[in-house]
């Protein structure tokens, strides 16, 4: 027999990349572009098999059993795409008949060029527009409102599909500076509206992560610079026509990029770039599988929390910000175009209802024996009431707070005098009494042998005028007292110049200073953990959850290379931060324990409705947001 399938094996490359720091293989096929993943053992069978033909005899047979299964999908999936046709679907259309591929090196010179002046070009871009907004009070703001015209709308409508041609040439030429051939271009017809396009998914098997984002966000960047050059161009032109123009296309064309192409939640070039940037390349459409998936159980009352992973909640969360942002916009459809046009309005909502809800519904929706006819109808009814529900769902309050041993309060080891430093303890072990470090002050050491001998001088007068006169001896008393209160400060003073251990633990210097440096009160010489059965935490606590945390009856424990014990004293002190609270908590862990590792503290208050995590998420941005503007 003759073995002639594993020349079919020569239109198929091999190319491995890297997903979630993951090696993954894929097999690209030269005559239509698909891509097939594979494992590592199978793409180094195709790969030796390419290079030397005959290593296809010494495959054994579950090998070579592997093997020919998966050419034999790769040819009927060929063979099908060419002997059928796809169902027509007057809503969307897809034309590829311009031949890009022969302009390939032409784009690599021009993305070229495109390097080295568009840095410059942008930064001009930019000043210009502020210059202009600046220097005329931002009129063009003012003016936008008429984009919302018939009129603008009209022209924005005429003049998108050209402007959806630079867009495409911007993913072309930063594929092509990344050496990312393109084979496909042409014109998708959504609704009967051309929109042009380039095929640029060869990227995903030849170009890195960090390549395949910056392709994603051309377009967008090109938008941005089109919304720009028609703002410089509004100032310059003459005539309500062409202001309305280049007012529709700054405002179109910068809301477009930013909330529509920019938006993740939306399979355009926000998308790809945030897939790619979370390494989840598929997350669409694992997030919409496993949706129906969900929404299939509700309707039949059989689904389990517990039959999901925390993966699968994730991509449920993206499923339901996806919805949750295609209903908003039906709803601002609605708000800005139903009170000018009525008609307009309601063809909007009702096309852009069914395209984003009713369509993908009917073309997934079961069976009449599994819903009876219900579950396609009721399904975006009953997301709509589940989100509702969703946010007023209780749940409990929980922070995550890195926790440190309070080494700079509780465990410091600090001067309390001034002097030379004569004597520090090395790191490690410390038992009782030993010295942890000695100062020496010259004239804190005169001033106590002067201290010393005006007391016994003091002394032997109160004895010579004792049995004389008893005025000076009373006198001479009070002399003697000043002089001893003197000399007992002097004493103190020398007896803060030393430090020895209370108990028995570690000592940890500070490795910046040295033998003979002379030292202020309070310098930092390190910290001494004593061995104790209780350790003193220091943890950062927000201040607006203050309220929350009087009002709950906190649960809190610690976390510590996977040891998790409770917390149950604890203390709110007032932080140089006005923003957080210094928390200082007790644990029943042997501070030796806890040194060095990663510690956590969990504090769990009482339940409020998802919605109002939401809002405090929001404000905890806004804070932080001033905090870094405050500190610049």
């Amino acid at each position: 027999m003759e073995i002639s399938w594993y020349r079919f094996l020569e239109d198929l490359d091999v190319h491995p990349f890297v997903e979630r720091d993951t090696m993954r293989y894929a097999l690209s096929n030269e005559r239509n572009g698909k891509i097939y993943l594979t494992d590592q053992h199978t793409a180094a069978q195709i790969l030796a098999i390419k290079n030397d033909p005959k290593k296809v005899k010494r495959l054994d047979d579950g090998d070579l059993k592997n093997l020919l299964s998966i050419v034999e999908k790769i040819r009927v999936s060929d063979f099908e795409e060419a002997s059928q046709k796809k169902p027509f679907n007057p809503m969307f259309i897809r034309w590829e008949g311009f031949p890009i591929a022969r302009f390939n090196s032409q784009l690599k010179i021009w993305s070229e060029y495109a390097v080295r002046i568009l840095p410059v070009f942008t930064a001009i871009c930019i000043f210009s527009v502020l210059f202009l907004g600046f220097a005329n009070e931002w009129s063009i703001l003012g003016a936008a409102s008429g984009s919302l015209s018939f009129q603008g709308l009209a022209i924005f409508a005429a003049i998108s599909p050209l402007l959806k041609i630079p867009h495409e040439l911007g993913h072309a030429l930063v594929a092509r500076a990344y050496n990312v051939p393109i084979y496909k271009a042409g014109i998708i017809f959504v609704g009967f509206y051309p929109l042009p396009f380039v095929d640029a998914s060869q990227a995903d098997i030849t170009a890195p992560r960090h390549a395949r984002i910056r392709i994603s966000l051309a377009g967008i960047f090109v938008d941005l610079m089109i919304a720009m050059l028609a703002f410089i161009a509004w100032h310059f032109a003459t005539g309500d026509l062409l202001k309305t123009i280049f007012s529709s296309i700054f405002v179109f064309s910068s809301l477009n990029s930013i909330l529509f192409n920019g938006n993740p939640f939306i399979r355009l070039d926000g998308y790809y770039a945030f897939s790619d940037w979370m390494g989840h390349r598929n997350l669409s459409t694992a997030s919409s599988k496993l949706f129906r998936e969900v929404r299939r159980k509700i309707l039949r009352g059989g689904m389990q929390m517990a039959d999901y992973s925390k993966r699968d909640w994730g991509y449920l969360t993206y499923a339901m910000g996806a919805l949750i942002y295609k209903i908003n916009i039906l709803f601002t459809i609605f708000i800005l175009v139903m009170p000018r046009f009525f008609g307009l309005g309601v063809f909007f909502v009702l096309w852009g209802g069914y395209v984003m809800f009713f369509s993908p519904l009917f073309k997934n929706a079961p069976t009449s024996a599994e819903t009876n006819g219900r579950g396609a109808i009721n399904g975006p009814l009953i997301t709509v009431l589940g989100v509702v529900a969703l946010a007023f769902l209780p749940i409990k309050v929980t922070l995550h707070r890195d926790a440190i041993l309070d080494s700079q309060q509780s465990y410091l080891l600090q001067t309390e005098a001034r002097g030379y430093l004569m004597k520090l303890a090395d790191n490690g072990t410390a038992r009782i009494n030993d010295t942890l470090f000695l100062l020496e002050n010259f004239v804190l050491t005169q001033d106590a042998e002067l201290a010393q001998k005006e007391v016994e001088t003091a002394e032997l007068l109160v004895k010579s005028l004792e049995q004389i006169d008893p005025f000076q001896t009373r006198l001479a008393q009070i002399e003697l007292d000043a002089r001893t209160a003197t000399q007992q400060l002097m004493a103190e003073g020398q007896g803060k110049l030393a430090h020895s251990a209370e108990n028995a633990g570690a000592v940890f210097t500070n490795p910046e200073l040295r033998l003979g440096q002379f030292l202020n009160e309070a310098q930092n010489l390190g910290y001494f953990l004593p061995q104790t059965e209780t350790s003193i935490l220091k943890v950062e606590f927000p201040e607006f959850r203050l309220e929350k945390l009087r009002q709950s009856k906190a649960e809190i424990w610690l976390w510590a290379n996977g040891k998790t014990v409770p917390i149950e004293m604890f203390e709110l002190v007032q932080s140089q931060n006005r923003e957080v609270l210094d928390m200082i908590a007790r644990a029943p862990v042997p501070p030796l324990e806890l040194h060095g590792m990663r510690l956590i503290l969990k504090i769990k208050l009482d339940r409020q409705p998802l919605y109002q995590h939401g809002l405090d998420w929001i404000a905890y941005l806004q804070r932080n947001y001033r905090a870094t503007r405050a500190s610049q």
